[in-house]
This record gives C-alpha cells, structure tokens and sequence, in this order.
C-alpha cells in the first residue's frame, strides 16, 4: 500500500483520503502533516496510524480536520519505541535482537542468533518476511529498535551474529564435499569468507579488534578482486583506523604497514597518486620508527614507482639507490637485486646518461646469468643494444638485438620477439642495410599481427613508412602512415600518435602539398604537447620554420 520512495503531495492527500475514507482533507491540517512527513511513505503512515488510534480526527462539513487536543508527533521514533514497547516481552526481544542485523537479513541468521528455530510468528506492521529473508519495513523500525539497546547488549548481541554466521559457514562447509588437504576445516574458511563483510562488521561493533581486523581484510581483498575499488578502499581504510588505535599494544608493524600497502595499491590503481604517496610515505615513516628494513623497502620501492610513472624520474632513480643500499642490510635476493638494478639503469639511460647505464645492465647482466633468468637477460641485451646505437655502435647493437631475439624466441615470447625485431630494424637502417630493415619488420608486423598488438603494429608500420620515404612510393608511404595513425589512435597512445602525425606532415611535405603539411605538423604539436613530448614539439617547430 505504501511504497519507499517519497510520495508527492497529491499523492499524500489520496492516502490520507483513502485511509479515512473521506473526500476532502482541510488545507492547514494537510499543511501539518506533508510539513512533518515530505512525502515519507512510512512516516506518513505512522501518523495516520497515530490520529486513528488516538481518536485524533473530526469530520466538519464532509472535510477532514485533526482535533484540536491532539499534537502530531514531529520526530515518530519515540512513537515506534512505544509501540516495541508495547509487544509481548518475548516477541519485543526477538525484534531487538534483529535490529542488530540490520535492515535485511536471512530467516536462518535470525533463528540461529535467538537459538530457537522456531521464531514466534513476528508482527507483520514491523516485518516484511519474503521467502528467506525477513526485512523491516522501514529503516526508521531498525534504527528504533537499535537505540533501545544497552551498548553492552549490543556488544553481546553483535558477538551473538558472529557466532551465528559462523553456524551458517558451517552448516555450508558440511554439506559440501570435503577438497585438498584441509577437509571440511578448509571448506569453512572458504565459507567464512562469503560473510567476510557482515563477520567484519559485528566483530567491530562487539570490539573483538584482531578478528575485525582479519575480515576487514579479507573483504577488501574480495571487492579488489572484483574490481570495486572504492568498496575495497573502504574497507581497508577501517582496518587502517584498527591497526593504527591497536599498534602500541600489538606491537606489530607488519599488520600496519601491510594494510597501507593495500591502501596505497587502490589509489595507485584508480589514479590517485598523491593519496598513494602519501600512504607510503606514512608506511616508510613507520618502517624507520620500527627498524623493519624489509618494510623501508617495499615503502621506498613503492614511492620510486609512483615518481617514476609521474615523470619525476630523477627522485625515482635516487629512492632506488638507497633500495640498493638496504639489499645489503638484507638476506641475499639476486632476483629482487637484479630488477631494481634494471630499473636504475633504465632511468640512467632515459637521462641519456648512457655509459652510467651500460655499466649498470652489465653488472645486471652478470646476476641474470648466473640464477638463469633468460627473459630478463634477453631485454638487457635489448637495452644495452640501445646503448651502443645511441653511442654510435650500431654493429654492436644489431649483433645484441639479434642474441635478444634469439632467447625470446627459445622462450616463446611472441610480443618481446617482435618487438626486438623492430629494435633490429631501427639498428639495421643505422648501418644503411634498409632492405634488411624492412624484412624485419615485415616479421614484426606478422606477429604483432598475430598477438593482437595493435600498438606494436601502429609502430612497426610508422617505422616501416619512414624508413621507405627515401627511395619508396610516397602514396604507398602515406596509406602505410594512416594505417598507424588509426591503430595508433585506437589504441589510446598519445606518444605514438604525435609521431605517427609528424611522419604524415613528412610525407605531405614530400608529396609537395604544404597545406596538409601544415595541418598535420599542427595536429602534431598539439598532440605532443597534451603528453608533454618535448621532443617532438621541437621537431615540428624546426620543420615548420624551414617550410
């Protein structure tokens, strides 16, 4: 009969009008009750409900009017508690009990909370019971109820839900077939974490901080499966405001800084870097206070990468300097050496401090070797056959870009395959062998192709194209260069996109229409800028000076 959602007013005046089977409502007592109500469907409810249980209106001249004696209640929560109040001591106990789990929850939950699975028939003007689930009616019933309780009988009775949903983890896990090597045990755990948001919750409310910490874990760690981030964030922010009220007496920073790390990972994931720099700061904070050199670690660590993929890559390169340092301070990782080793010599390269960078991927190299990495060791030789073609040794490079390929190959990796293919190329064309060049990356192309890669396609193509504007067609040349403008595009990679436009401003410039060229070279600059390539910008104002 009354719905959730708020009612208009016309709509007020026809319930009041049906309720009391009457034509007509006087204006200034209608006035009275949409002011108190706006439209609420179950306050309104309630008051009419209270104006026929106290006799509280009068029919004057076929037109409703409410009595002068009777005051509309402006707050209906202490008329609800006076109608709890009012149920048998039984019943009025159940009801309470309920209220703790909150708005909705299972017939079975219920039974299991009271231990009686036989629940007195529940009064129906405070319940809806649709097939398993018993649900209030309005919320307003819920809250009532709640703030009847005593802060110890809340405790009890939220301590009281988590045994029941344990109950039900376990009725689950017997009924099901016992897998691996935990049995039943394990399949209680698995169904224990199905309530990992509701366990979270009551372990809370009745102050079991250990147990409530675990589950607000496990709940995060289950929205950020399911990519709900923020839900995820929320979750791991309340067992943050945990750890950190319980740190002095658990005197455990592991717990702490275990739960930042999470924190900081779903900002990094949604874009929030500065909230993500901020968590690991606090994290390296702690690390220190504590002399976890492990944790200093990972905080550090995690603060180079944000730096590093924000462009401030020479704070990155100084944060993983001091990562090196605290290797020593470490039991031995040559892995974990050797990858922050390769991003060092990575942004020393960037910084075109190339001799600094061979020496580093060299030393790299050595470790690579030596535990057998061979995926790792294929992208240094790449890198250090970047080196050398940037230090004018492109016989160096293509003999490394060459081994590079070969081990990928043996290793059966498509996507690195193919893109030192394109690395041979570029060092091929670098020895005047351009015919060689363009079978390699008509090779490149057949496996980018093959993978789905249409980045790595867009760039071999925009390769290809400059590569033949010398002595090629220059309409083949420019259908090549639109071709990788729109995977390019597709593919969302602004770097590639203001190269691609520049190499189609080239080829107009070559085809003599200025016009388009000048178009194109705008195009250029413009998408450069918006991804703060320097570089090309500076290419296309030269070009366009000479033209």
């Amino acid at each position: 009969y009354f719905r959730l959602k708020n009612l208009s007013q016309k709509e007020v005046r026809q319930k009041i009008k049906k309720f009391f089977s009457i034509s007509a409502i006087s204006k200034k007592d209608f006035k009275k009750i949409w002011d108190i109500t706006r439209g609420a469907s179950g306050h309104l409810w309630h008051i009419l409900k209270f104006l026929k249980e106290n006799n509280g209106t009068e029919i004057f001249r076929s037109t409703l009017h409410i009595a002068s004696n009777i005051e509309l209640p402006a707050d209906i929560s202490n008329y609800v508690i006076a109608k709890i109040d009012s149920l048998p001591s039984e019943t009025r106990d159940i009801v309470l009990s309920a209220s703790v789990l909150g708005e909705k929850f299972p017939h079975k939950l219920l039974s299991y909370m009271i231990e009686n699975e036989k629940i007195l028939p529940l009064p129906e003007e405070i319940f809806e019971i649709s097939g398993e689930n018993i649900r209030f009616r309005w919320e307003i019933f819920q809250q009532a109820c709640y703030s009847m309780l005593t802060a110890q009988t809340k405790r009890r009775l939220h301590f009281s839900a988590v045994k029941a949903y344990k109950k039900m983890a376990a009725e689950e896990s017997f009924f099901q077939k016992p897998g691996g090597a935990n049995g039943k045990r394990g399949k209680l755990e698995e169904n224990l974490k199905k309530f990992a948001q509701e366990l979270a919750y009551h372990y809370e409310r009745c102050g079991r901080w250990k147990s409530a910490f675990k589950y607000l874990l496990v709940a995060g760690d289950e929205q950020k499966r399911r990519w709900a981030y923020s839900a995820a964030s929320e979750f791991y922010r309340r067992a943050d405001e945990i750890a950190t009220r319980m740190y002095h007496r658990w005197h455990n920073t592991v717990q702490l800084v275990d739960v930042l790390f999470k924190e900081s990972e779903i900002f990094w994931n949604t874009g929030k870097y500065s909230e993500a720099m901020q968590i690991n700061r606090r994290a390296a904070r702690i690390a220190v206070k504590s002399k976890e050199i492990s944790l200093l670690y990972g905080a550090l660590m995690r603060i180079a990468v944000i730096f590093n993929n924000t462009g401030k890559i020479t704070y990155a390169e100084k944060l993983y300097q001091k990562a090196l340092k605290l290797l020593d301070e470490l039991p031995e990782n040559p892995r974990r050496k050797l990858q922050l080793m390769v991003n060092i010599g990575v942004i020393k390269s960037n910084l075109n401090r190339l001799s600094e960078g061979k020496e580093i991927f060299l030393q790299a190299l050595s470790i690579a070797k030596k535990i057998g990495d061979s995926q790792t060791t294929a992208s240094l030789l790449t890198n250090l056959g970047w080196i050398f073609e940037k230090q004018g040794k492109p016989h160096r490079a293509v003999k490394l870009h060459r081994l590079a390929m070969k081990m990928d190959r043996e290793n059966n990796n498509i996507l690195a395959e193919a893109e030192d293919l394109v690395n041979l190329a570029i060092a091929l064309k670098g020895i005047g062998r351009i015919d060689d060049a363009i079978v390699s990356l008509e090779r490149a192309k057949k496996l980018f192709e093959k993978i789905g890669d249409f980045v790595g396609l867009a760039f071999a193509l925009n390769s290809m194209g400059e590569f033949l504007r010398e002595n090629g067609d220059r309409v083949k040349i420019l259908k090549i260069h639109r071709k990788a403008l729109k995977l390019a595009k597709s593919a969302g990679e602004p770097f590639l996109v203001a190269d691609v436009l520049l190499n189609i401003a080239l080829d107009y410039i070559a085809l003599k229409d200025m016009d388009r060229a000048k178009n194109y070279l705008k195009r250029a600059k413009q998408s450069a800028q918006k991804c703060n390539d320097m570089e090309t910008v500076k290419k296309v104002e030269k070009i366009y000076e000479k033209i």
